[in-house]
């Protein structure tokens, strides 16, 4: 019986334990959710991008008129509530933008003084301005530099006439694109 008992004992020793296979968990799922994450992320990047650019594009879509009347408007209407230099220095710095952006004037790198140069000497290009406006703008930046240095004591009253000035301005640059917007027109017809 020994044979058998060594015998027994060696088929029990080869005798591993069983174990139950399990299949091998599948990358595709977290391939799956990686990607979409990845998808939702760029689709919110690019929603805000496409939104911040609409509402960029919405501010350049304005005409250059209608941004300095808006501005001029809000400007009134804050009137009250601010100093004479500050009321100044706002009002002129809508010109300027309007100006800039309407004839490309380099009136923001200019300071009153050779502003008001350029307009005295006829040898120098006023660039692009309607002549019609060339007395109003003198005058505005005239009163405007009176308002923001000379510190008088009726600056405040001052404030109406030079928004006014200011208002009429645009306005009548405006009105002078108009004419001559329909005077091209009416030359094509």
């Amino acid at each position: 019986m020994t044979p058998l008992i060594a015998q027994a004992t060696a088929q029990e020793e080869d005798i591993r334990d069983i174990v139950v296979l399990k299949p091998v968990d599948s990358i595709w799922p977290l391939i799956f959710w990686i990607a979409t994450a990845l998808v939702a992320v760029g689709l919110i990047v690019w929603l805000a991008f496409f939104f911040i650019k609409r509402a960029k594009k919405r501010a350049h879509d304005l005409a250059p008129e209608t941004i300095a009347a808006r501005s001029l408007m809000r400007l009134s209407q804050e009137r009250e509530q601010m100093d004479p230099n500050r009321f100044s220095l706002a009002v002129s710095e809508v010109l300027k933008n309007f100006l800039v952006a309407r004839f490309h004037d380099p009136i923001r790198y200019e300071t009153a003084q050779e502003f008001l140069e350029r307009f005295a000497n006829s040898s120098i290009p006023v660039t692009h301005l309607p002549t019609a406006v060339h007395h109003n703008l003198r005058t505005f930046v005239q009163a405007s530099e009176e308002m923001k240095f000379g510190k008088t004591p009726d600056a405040r009253k001052k404030m109406g006439p030079l928004l006014d000035l200011a208002t009429h301005i645009v306005s009548l640059i405006h009105t002078i694109d108009q004419a001559e917007k329909k005077d091209w027109d009416d030359s094509i017809i």
